[in-house]
Order: structure tokens, then sequence, then C-alpha cells
């Protein structure tokens, strides 16, 4: 790992801002090669504090803390707003003189065209689409004289524009003629529109995908319109909406909290952000969880399957890690969780993913290059990807990669009391590749030197076989961060086996379930000694036959 912060380029300055991606018009700043498939250090800042990128598919624009614009990349159609441009693409970031002297707050970016926002809720446009309905084709940005209101939010997508009013009102404005429009822009028609127009009322946030749209209103409701052809307005069906319709989401499915750990959170969920790529969407809800829908044949989606989907659906692969932010490019997706691990999925031939390879993933995969980074933003566009790190403190002195035995394990179900001496086992069909097996052990507190050694005898005798791979236990008051209960004891035993050589039964299945993700059934104790492959609890019980104790069994097994 190189030392943070580290230097970058020719201008040897320290760096706080990675890339990756796509770079053949030189929109990273990280220098001539054309792609790149892991972060690197973006060139051409010396000196800035940077808060806020937008990438298109193949431009993009920074924004300083002291309110300056930088742009690099393609120069066609105008779009980095110099007026003397004299090459068709600019691979460094530079300064754009016509915005110089006033203070830019955001820069969104399509693929033909860029706005900015001014402190003062002022939005200046320049570049154009294909139609050149956009902006000042000539490269000179302009102000969007017809936006009256005090302006707080501005997005684009592929040939569109939005911005969101200071008092909730969302205007739309822009299109890309009878081939490109899709309803993005919500007014009930196909046709394009020359000014800003409200769409909506009422509104907190938005998002623009790249012919789709959604904006949260004040109510905590979600409203969407546009292309839907890939299901990806969330809208449960496969066709475009030409105005706004409210999205239902099915906040009930199961959540995860020991990585794949299937509970009920009964806590009232909320949606917290919207990202939009272009056929996907992404949802982060209040509590930490990421929803996804739309089009799905590049993993975008990060739920194993490449079916597309009409309804958002809970990704149960980061479930059990608490997400804080996500970003959605053009066919992939990146999330941050609270323990600054950066974690994508999706469409990677230009190395967008950061994995250190071109391969797509369908499921989301740590970006092992950015660990020990304190993450303050990501930010996605196009076939791109981008990470801030934080100014103030860059390194996490004290980081260790994630474990299997998550720290960020919730209070309930298979943590919660138990309430019976010996139970069943509990089988979750998941997406773990390896069995993982759970014992939850609770006892009175005056065993407690006696219940470690038996817990230590456990852990030596599971060791033994040679399908385990990795044995541990915590002690769930101290590793959960919660009052211990001076009556009880609680310790949680992990096991991750490889039993990939074995058939596993099936037979306790319901009729009409199959072996499938998401399945849930029960073992029943009469079961457990008619097959070794349940032994880990007969020797549990074995072992540990403590008066009073109280023993909970789950396995997490994969899908055969």
């Amino acid at each position: 790992m190189d030392p943070l912060p580290q230097f970058a380029g020719d201008d040897q300055q320290i760096t706080y801002l990675f890339a990756w991606g796509r770079n053949k018009d030189g929109e990273l700043s990280i220098g001539n090669q054309k792609k790149c498939n892991a972060p690197k250090a973006v060139q051409g800042l010396k000196n800035q504090t940077v808060q806020l990128i937008s990438s298109g598919s193949n431009h993009s624009g920074i924004v300083t803390q002291d309110g300056q614009l930088f742009i690099c990349g393609s120069a066609l159609h105008g779009k980095l707003g110099f007026e003397d441009a004299n090459q068709p693409s600019y691979p460094k970031f530079l300064l754009v003189q016509a915005m110089k002297g006033l203070f830019v707050t955001q820069v969104a970016t399509g693929d033909y065209h860029t706005l900015c926002l001014l402190d003062n809720g002022q939005v200046y446009a320049w570049g154009g689409t294909l139609h050149k309905k956009l902006g000042s084709k000539a490269g000179k940005p302009a102000r969007i004289e017809t936006l009256k209101q005090t302006i707080v939010q501005i997005g684009c997508g592929d040939f569109h524009s939005a911005a969101l009013s200071a008092n909730g009102d969302l205007y739309t404005w822009g299109g890309g003629g009878r081939d490109y429009n899709r309803g993005q822009l919500g007014h009930g028609h196909l046709n394009d529109v020359e000014t800003p127009q409200i769409v909506k009322d009422n509104i907190v946030k938005f998002s623009c995908g790249g012919y789709h749209m959604m904006a949260l209103d004040k109510d905590g409701e979600l409203w969407s319109w546009g292309s839907g052809m890939y299901g990806e307005t969330g809208q449960g069906e496969f066709q475009d909406s030409l105005l706004p319709k409210k999205v239902k989401i099915n906040f009930n499915q199961k959540h995860i909290i020991i990585d794949d750990i299937f509970v009920q959170n009964k806590q009232e969920s909320t949606i917290k952000e919207i990202s939009l790529g272009g056929h996907h969407s992404l949802l982060l809800s209040n509590k930490g969880i990421v929803y996804a829908c739309g089009y799905a044949q590049h993993g975008q989606l990060g739920i194993k399957a490449t079916e597309n989907q009409n309804k958002f659906q809970l990704v149960i692969g980061i479930s059990g890690k608490t997400i804080v932010q996500i970003a959605a490019g053009w066919n992939h997706s990146i999330v941050l969780t609270s323990h600054s691990d950066v974690y994508t999925c999706g469409h990677n031939q230009a190395g967008q993913l950061g994995v250190g390879d071109y391969e797509s993933r369908t499921q989301y995969t740590r970006i092992n290059f950015l660990e020990q980074r304190r993450i303050k933003q990501l930010f996605a566009g196009g076939n791109h990807s981008w990470a801030l790190i934080d100014y103030n403190q860059p390194r996490i002195d004290d980081y260790s990669p994630p474990s299997p035995l998550n720290e960020e394990v919730k209070i309930e179900n298979f943590t919660q009391p138990l309430d019976q001496g010996l139970q069943d086992l509990e089988i979750v069909i998941t997406e773990v590749k390896l069995h993982h097996r759970f014992v939850k052990i609770q006892v009175p507190a005056q065993f407690q030197t006696t219940i470690q050694a038996k817990i230590n005898d456990y852990l030596n005798f599971m060791q033994k076989d040679p399908n385990t791979k990795l044995s541990k236990f915590q002690n769930d008051a101290l590793a959960l961060g919660v009052k211990e209960d001076n009556n009880k004891l609680s310790f949680t035993i992990m096991m991750i086996m490889d039993l990939s050589q074995y058939k596993m039964p099936f037979e306790e299945l319901d009729e009409g379930k199959v072996n499938q993700i998401g399945k849930q059934f029960v073992v029943k104790r009469s079961a457990f000694n008619k097959n070794p492959i349940y032994d880990w609890i007969a020797q549990a019980e074995k072992i540990m036959n403590i008066p009073g104790i109280q023993i909970k069994f789950l396995e997490l097994r994969p899908q055969q």
C-alpha cells in the first residue's frame, strides 16, 4: 500500500482525488493511458481543495472549495466552456476562465453539455445536444435567464437538464429529438423543451439517469418517469412513463446483519439518497441498506442475477455493512461503507470497477487499492469512478479489512436473548461461496471461566476438521457495543467450512420450495443424528454441557 497521502504526476502535489476507468479523451486527467483498472491520482489540481465532481460520458468537471470550476476531456460540442478551444480534447484539468470571478458550487455534465450552479442560485449552461437544444453551442457559458427562482441543485442526463429551486419546484428541459426522447422530461409528451418548465413541486432532491429521472418529495415519497424499458423507473413494469408516477418500494424485504444472515428489520425505512445510471437506479435507505432496479445485464444491480428488474430489489451482497454513499455510472455501481470501504459491481470493460482487472462483476467487490484511506465522497459517471479523500484525516490508522464476523451486527433475531435451551437449526440459502456456521450461546454469568474454556475446546475440535477454513468467536456485548447483562453472558462462534464435496440434504424443505437464494428452512432436532453433516451441532451440545445454557444454530448455505 502506498503511503498516504501520495504524490501525483508532474505537479508533485499532495493528492486527495483518485480516478479510474475510461480515459480515452483525457476525462480523468490521469495521464496518457486510455483506461485504468485501479485508482490513480488525478493531475492538474495543484493546491486545490476539491468539493464536487461530475462526469459525463467523456468529459468531467470539478468544483473547488473556493468556487473555481475546472474541466477536462472531450471538447466536442463546446461542452468544456473554453471559448478558444482549438483541439478535440484536453487531457488535464484546466480552469474555466469564463467563470472566473464567480463562485461555483455545483457542476453537472451530460453527454453534450454542461451546467454549473453559482452560490447566488443562478445557473449557467454551455455546449449542446445533437439537436442544439441546450446552452451555448459556441462553448461560452451563458446564464439561463428563464430560471428566475433560486436554484439549489442541478443535474444532467444524456440529452436533458434539471434544476431544483429552493421552494421545491423541479424544472426540466432539453431532449434528444425523436430518437432519444423517452419521457425523461416528465411533461407528458415526447417533444423537446427549449426552456425550463416545472415538472413536479414539493421536491427535496432528484437524480438524472441517461433517459429517466427520480425525485424525492418532502413527504418521503419517490417519483419516477422517463425510460422504463429495462425497469429502471421501478414502477413494476417495462415501459416508458411520460409523467411522474409514485414508486412503491418494499422495505420489508429481509435484511442481513452478520454478513449474509437474514432478519426482519422492524425500524421504519425511508429514502436517504438516489443515484441513477444509464438504465439502472440505486436507492440508499436511512438504515444504510441499498436497493436497485433496472438494467442488470452487466451485473450493475449487484444482486448476482442478470435479469432486468422493474421493482427495487434489496442488494443482499452488501447487507450487513452500513452503506453511507451510493453512486451509479452508466453500467456500474459503487458504494461506500461506514468504515470507508469501497465496493463496486457491474460493467468493467474500461476498468471502471477499480479492482485491478477488466472483468465485470455481478456482486459487489471491495476495492483493495483504497483501503486505509478515509473516503469523503464517491462519484461515478459514464465508464469511470472517483474517490475523494478526506483532507483533514486522509489515513485510517487503526484500519482493518472487513471481518467475516461483521462488526456491524444489529441486536435482533440471531443476537437477541434466547428463550429455549437447545434449538433447531435455521438454514438460509444465500450468496456465500462457502458454508458459514454460527453457534449462539448464552450462559449464566457465573460460568464465565467455564464457558470460555469450553468454547476453546470446541474450536480446537472443529479446527481438526480439514474442511474448516476459519473459526473464531466473539463476546457479543463487547463486539456489539451493548450493555452486558449482569446475569447472562452471550457469545457467537463462527466457522467457515468448505463442504463443496458433499451433497447437502434438502429433504427438510417444504413442498414447492427450491434451493435458491433467499430460501430459509429449519432442520428439526430429530434429524441431527441421522446425518453426519450435523456433527458440528452434536459436538457443540456435547462439549458445552453447562447448566442453564441456551444454544442456537444457524447455517448460511451456498446455492447448489
